[in-house]
């Protein structure tokens, strides 16, 4: 069943670049502050848009500690 998928994005696909995406990521993550996850975040929307994605948005929410998203509370900065 997801043979053809597969065949369909192999040529597309790269374990390289997958590599490089998430070690670009940690280097944002890994710190574990707000301003370093706006900026993964960031990395995230120019990538996605540069691979073709068109409805890609950012979204940004109080860090009041009450506002939520979801069931997750944000915590207060």
């Amino acid at each position: 069943m997801f043979h053809r998928i597969y065949e369909a994005i192999a040529s597309e696909v790269s374990g390289d670049n997958a590599r490089r995406l998430c070690a670009d990521l940690w280097r944002h993550d890994r710190t574990s502050s707000f301003s370093e996850h706006y900026k993964s975040a960031r990395y995230c929307v120019e990538h996605l848009r540069r691979y073709g994605a068109r409805e890609v948005e950012l979204i940004a929410f109080p860090a009041s500690g009450r506002a939520r998203y979801g069931a997750y509370r944000l915590q207060r900065v």
